[in-house]
């Protein structure tokens, strides 16, 4: 029997106990049925588990596969590095070879020193991100605090041990 069985059986015994005094029928229907529950809760409660074995695995998993990432760029950089120190060293500006051109080009970037300040540059190049404080909007309306549009929701979670 399906969890959404159980359910649907456990609301037809209480339409039952609403319309008869057979208590021994209802009592046997109701041990059946809880007993159907219990096992459906143990079985869930091991798909859970296994569910968030696979998650932790798969957590894992992605950090190992991001520090691989994170060497093989690196690794791609150091080496690029060196085909550059090498042609610089040779002085060779373009190497063009069977498969591919290598060559010198030049590019502009911005450069902002970490001794300028934020109050020392005008408006016009300062940009202000705005984001929500939940954590002091929690405090305030948990002190007393009405904001308008922000309320505090209980939540139920089903929790097993």
């Amino acid at each position: 029997m399906k969890l959404i069985d159980i359910a649907s059986e456990f609301q037809a015994i209480y339409e039952m106990a609403s319309d008869t005094d057979d208590i021994e029928t209802i009592t046997k229907l109701y041990n059946e049925l809880n007993e159907d529950l219990e096992v459906k809760a143990d079985s869930v409660r091991v798909v859970l588990a296994k569910l968030k074995s696979d998650s932790d695995y798969l957590t894992s998993e992605i950090k190992r596969l991001q520090e691989r990432k994170k060497s093989i760029e690196k690794n791609a950089e150091n080496l690029k590095s060196l085909l550059m120190w090498t042609l610089q060293k040779v002085g060779i500006p373009k190497l063009k070879t069977a498969k591919a051109t290598f060559y010198f080009a030049t590019s502009k970037s911005l450069q902002v020193s970490d001794e300028v300040k934020l109050s020392s540059l005008p408006d016009e190049y300062i940009q202000i991100e705005y984001k929500t404080n939940k954590k002091a909007l929690k405090e305030a309306i948990e002190a007393g605090k009405e904001i308008p549009g922000v309320t505090i929701v209980e939540n139920e979670t089903l929790r097993i041990r």
